[in-house]
């Protein structure tokens, strides 16, 4: 004789199934909420990663906060009668008056699915409230009042003046922000990008492997032909004007400028090495550009506009060096979670460091990731025809050691920032950042991080 209990499942055990299906879509909800905000966010601007999880967890406690109780509060309770009765219904629960007998694995199936269900269900809403508390004490760190960094030139080199004071035995440091000086900027960018140089030149090929469909394609937007004549601003090693010199043949010509000249200097070793015999490099000011109105074709540049002071000045200054209907293709970084490769380590190091990130109007490396602004500035410039598109680029890096190697070697801002951080604070941002950018490393311990960058293009 089978000694297997009956367990009687009622035709109302579609109850259950429904239940079932709730919980799991109330647990799909709250695995959305806890995995929002994105790391990006949170590294580079948690106060605004604040703000939007708040408005998620008042809507989870409005909402989904009482279906949720309501679901794990039935099935622990059915879960628990059924195991402890080995009966479907179990005693005290209500059922249908039609009934059937079923013997099986089915109720205990159902049972265990009840207990799974509810432990999801109790478990997701305490997490969800743990990350909003970790993230509102993270925001009111991240940005204490009156505190605040120049705007850094380029990748962002900046003069801060600190003062330092104790207090209980700690050392607490007080930046502020000296008035924005052009000239000093300018004189900051030309030093720092000279301490750079060496580092580009040892991590060239990084910058060169991500960039090379970008390079293209800027070619392309400015609609260079064999014959052309090319001007690129702040060249740096020698990109987009490599790509344009071979585009424009041996009839054409590229002028490269970069107001660095140690950059310029490594650029031309470059064109050496490639065999390009077209291109032509000057030390220039891309805000005064020494050069006859009307002599190009077509205008590049990468990666600089958003350090530049006086934009609008630029930009006209630059339109006038083009021929009629000449176009400027140029790109700029998109949004700060868009661009982990650096916003996660400047993130890092303003929350270590107590620093704030540029006010909002200064030149920066994020200055120019709203289109609207990018827009409105070739407009103002005389541009027509302004047309915005958003790329998407992937650094690789062999290794977690080779990006933390490579970003204080490349990035100005970076280094400047980590000016007077102590040996121990250092190691910290570090490993944090380590953390952090862990998320792009596959199997293999290669780093693979996309990054947008936006392409505008403009006719003179």
């Amino acid at each position: 004789m089978d000694d297997t209990p009956d367990f009687v499942e009622p035709d109302q055990a579609t109850k259950l199934k429904v239940w079932g299906f709730v919980s799991v879509l109330l647990f799909l909800l709250l695995f959305d909420l806890l995995t929002f905000p994105d790391r990006g966010m949170i590294a580079t601007d948690p106060v605004q990663a604040l703000k939007k999880s708040t408005d998620h967890f008042f809507r989870f406690v409005v909402v989904a906060a009482p279906l949720c109780l309501g679901a794990s509060a039935y099935l622990l309770r059915l879960a628990v009668k059924v195991s402890r009765s080995g009966q479907w219904p179990p005693p005290g629960m209500r059922v249908a008056v039609r009934t059937q007998i079923r013997r099986g694995r089915r109720a205990r199936l159902n049972a265990i699915l009840a207990f799974v269900l509810a432990g999801i269900s109790i478990v997701a809403g305490p997490a969800l409230i743990f990350q909003w508390y970790s993230l509102s004490r993270l925001a009111s760190e991240w940005s204490p009042p009156n505190k605040q960094m120049q705007p850094a030139p380029r990748n962002g080199a900046a003069d801060l003046r600190r003062s330092a004071h104790l207090r209980g035995g700690g050392e607490e440091t007080v930046v502020s922000i000296p008035s924005f000086d052009p000239t000093q900027y300018k004189a900051g960018q030309r030093r720092e990008w000279g301490v750079s140089a060496d580092g580009w030149k040892r991590h060239w090929g990084i910058w060169e492997q991500a960039a090379r469909h970008l390079n293209e394609h800027l070619v392309e937007l400015a609609r260079i032909r064999p014959g052309h004549r090319v001007l690129d601003v702040a060249t740096g090693l020698g990109e987009p004007a490599f790509t344009a010199a071979r585009r424009v043949g041996p009839n054409g010509s590229v002028v490269a400028t970069d107001l660095s000249p140690a950059m310029l200097s490594l650029a031309r070793e470059e064109a050496v090495r490639l065999g390009l015999r077209n291109v032509e490099f000057r030390e220039m000011d891309a805000e005064e550009p020494d050069l006859p109105a009307q002599s190009f074709d077509a205008a590049l540049c990468r990666w600089t506009l958003m350090f530049l002071p006086h934009l609008i000045t630029a930009l006209n200054r630059l339109r006038e060096l083009l021929v009629p209907d000449g176009r400027f293709a140029a790109a700029v970084w998109g949004s700060p979670e868009r661009v982990p490769f650096t916003s996660v380590p400047m993130g890092v190091i303003r929350r270590v460091l107590n620093l704030a990130p540029p006010p909002a109007g200064t030149p920066g490396t994020f200055s120019l990731a709203n289109e609207h602004v990018l827009e409105r500035s070739f407009t103002q410039a005389g541009f027509s025809e302004v047309a915005i598109e958003r790329q998407t680029l992937t650094f690789e890096y062999p290794s977690i050691e080779g990006f933390i190697e490579e970003r204080p070697a490349t990035s100005a801002s970076i280094r400047m920032m980590l000016a007077e951080a102590s040996a121990v604070q250092r190691e910290t941002i570090w490993q944090m950042v380590a953390q952090a950018i862990a998320e792009y490393q596959d199997t293999a311990g290669i780093l693979r991080i996309p990054t947008e960058t936006l392409c505008v293009v403009g006719k003179a």
